[in-house]
Parts: C-alpha cells; sequence; structure tokens
C-alpha cells in the first residue's frame, strides 16, 4: 500500500488497552463478511470512521470497491481528501451524487427562507442517501460495509448492538433489501482516533482545521457544509472558516443563513 502524505495532523501517544483486541475482532468479522458477501463495497464519507473501516476492509480485500455518496455539499478538503486516498490506495472509486444535489433541495423546499415553516427533513436524507444508495445497490450490490459506531446516539446502540454490527433490511415482501456491517461498532472515537496514528493513516484536514478553531475531537464532524443541525452552536460560522468560497456561493440561494455567521 502506498503512503499517503500526512496533510499535517499531529499524533500523540494514546493509551488503548482495547485497540489490539477491537482490531483483531473487526478484521475477523470483515473476513466472515466478505466470505459471505464477496463483493460487498465499502461505503466512504471521508470521515475518521469510513476511513478506518477501509483501511481495515483492505487488509482483508484488497480489491474491494468503494462508494461515495456526494451530496454536492460536500467540504472541498472532503473531496480533495478522497482524491488522495484513491490516488495513493488504488482502490476502485464510485461516486453517486445526490440528484437533485443538496442544495437544490434546499432551495426548492422553501424552509430556509425567512417567516418560513419548518419542514420534514426527510427530503434532504431521501436526495443523498436513499436515492444514491439504490444506485449503488444496483451497480455494487446489497451488500457492503459502513464505518457506523454505537457511541454515537441511543438509536443507533439499539440498531447495531442487535445483531452485533450486523445490520439487514428486509422490504414489505420480506425479501433483503440491504445488508450491511458495521466493523467498528463498539470503537470508541479515541479508539479510531488511535487506530489511525498508530498506522499512520493521514486524517481529512479538516480535522486539523476544527482543531485549530478550537473544537474538541468528540464533537469535530466532517459531514454536509450545511443540513440545519448545530446552527445555533456555530456550525455555519465553522463552515464559513473552512471554505469560505463555497459558502458565499451558498449564501447567495439561501440568504437566511447569513444570520448564523
Amino acid at each position: 500500500m502506498k503512503q499517503l502524505p500526512d496533510p499535517g495532523l499531529g499524533t500523540r501517544v494514546r493509551v488503548l488497552p482495547r485497540l489490539d483486541t477491537l482490531t483483531r475482532t473487526a478484521l475477523e468479522e470483515l473476513e466472515a463478511w466478505f466470505t459471505e458477501h464477496p463483493e460487498a463495497y465499502v461505503a466512504i464519507s471521508g470521515g475518521k470512521d469510513s476511513t478506518t473501516v477501509l483501511h481495515l476492509a483492505r487488509q482483508v480485500n484488497p480489491g474491494v470497491q468503494v462508494a461515495f455518496f456526494d451530496s454536492g455539499l460536500e467540504f472541498p478538503q472532503t473531496l480533495r481528501y478522497i482524491e488522495r486516498l484513491q490516488e495513493h490506495w488504488g482502490f476502485d472509486l464510485h461516486t453517486f451524487p445526490a440528484e437533485p444535489s443538496a442544495l437544490e433541495v434546499l432551495v426548492e423546499n422553501g424552509s430556509w427562507e425567512h417567516g418560513a415553516f419548518k419542514t420534514d427533513k426527510d427530503y434532504l436524507h431521501d436526495a443523498c442517501i436513499i436515492r444514491p444508495l439504490a444506485r449503488a445497490q444496483e451497480a455494487l450490490g446489497r451488500y457492503s460495509v459502513y464505518g457506523l459506531r454505537a457511541d454515537e446516539s441511543s438509536s443507533r446502540l439499539a440498531l447495531l448492538s442487535k445483531g452485533r454490527g450486523r445490520v439487514t433490511k428486509h422490504d414489505r415482501q420480506g425479501q433483503i433489501e440491504q445488508g450491511y456491517l458495521a466493523p467498528i461498532w463498539r470503537w470508541s472515537f479515541e479508539e479510531v482516533y488511535g487506530y489511525l496514528e498508530r498506522n499512520k493513516v493521514p486524517m481529512n484536514p479538516i480535522y486539523a482545521a476544527l482543531k485549530r478553531l478550537g473544537v474538541p475531537e468528540r464533537r469535530a464532524r466532517v459531514g454536509l457544509l450545511i443540513d440545519g443541525w448545530s446552527l445555533d452552536q456555530g456550525r455555519w460560522a465553522l463552515a464559513r472558516m473552512l471554505a469560505p468560497d463555497l459558502c458565499r456561493l451558498v449564501e447567495t440561494h439561501l440568504p437566511a443563513l447569513a444570520d448564523y455567521r
């Protein structure tokens, strides 16, 4: 595997007594998953968790295919980071853009105009996740690997604990609609950071930029440039510092965002 240039995120010694066991277990689970579903792909977002899972998966299945769901409102740094990962690790990358894009959905919905009523956010989830996922399954199959962790929410804990990291979804006829493995479902965010540091896997430079801006590691997120969450906690102000040109363009379409600078 080629070495990816370090984007400048510093490392530090972490005392992580479970990491060796968690890593060994994740590799064993991935080996079993790929034996059962050799066509399974890895879904990446450019975040630390999916990068960890991709690094693990490639140790078991070096030729694993990779899917990226592009919302159209990704940080430019994230897009460049994924390109660099693909260039230096040489995996087969499949990009599935949101149709319409996240920005087009938000503009068309009208809920971002001053005085508009708040609306259900499912429309954004459908455009950015459900529809691209359907195209990914048509192209790559129903089985995949995700970088999901149980400690991120109570609902995720309930979902992942039930199958110990394996999730199977059925359609109305009872047929398998989607199956995925979350091999790091029991990991903490400290263990994810520790794994990447130990294996010298540089992270998305967004993390280093957020750290310089005072964002704690536990709260650092890559995600969409804007999705409606955490605006009152400074999310948009941070986004403007990280991607000023793109954010200015977004504000021309969603002027109410200027209130959250």
